[in-house]
């Protein structure tokens, strides 16, 4: 799952956006991983 730590600026919306589409990628994997 994606978590965000509270104590990071969420101005950020790049690096934001970076990290939920790494953890799609990661999650992808680990369903075809698990199938």
């Amino acid at each position: 799952m994606y978590k965000r730590h509270l104590s990071e600026p969420s101005n950020d919306a790049k690096y934001d956006s970076y990290n939920k589409c790494r953890w799609y990628q990661q999650d992808i994997v680990q369903i075809v991983h698990n199938w």
